[in-house]
């Protein structure tokens, strides 16, 4: 009896808290770690004018792209871990 209760829990698509959770913890990482390899979006050095505002605008895409990045690549690990067929079924 339990263990019907735990293989339809599993193979339940519908998301729990916990799920929820664990999805917005690998998102986070993922955010981070592209800024910390992107040295969070700055230049190595402002020479004029002109380069201080393309800098801004690199600023701008740079965390535009990081928060595309992280959810896309955050979902697709969470939902590949999450519904992998481990052989429990049929």
């Amino acid at each position: 009896m339990v263990k019907e209760g735990v293989e339809k829990l599993s193979t339940d698509p519908k998301l729990s808290a916990l799920d929820y959770l664990v999805w917005s913890a690998i998102v986070a990482i993922l955010f981070v770690v592209y800024l910390v390899i992107g040295n969070f979006g700055n230049f190595l050095g402002s020479y004029s004018p002109v380069a201080e505002r393309v800098g801004e605008m690199y600023k701008v895409t740079f965390y535009a792209a990081g928060v595309i990045f992280s959810l896309f690549t955050g979902s697709l690990i969470f939902f590949t871990v999450k519904f992998w067929d481990r052989g429990r079924g049929e």
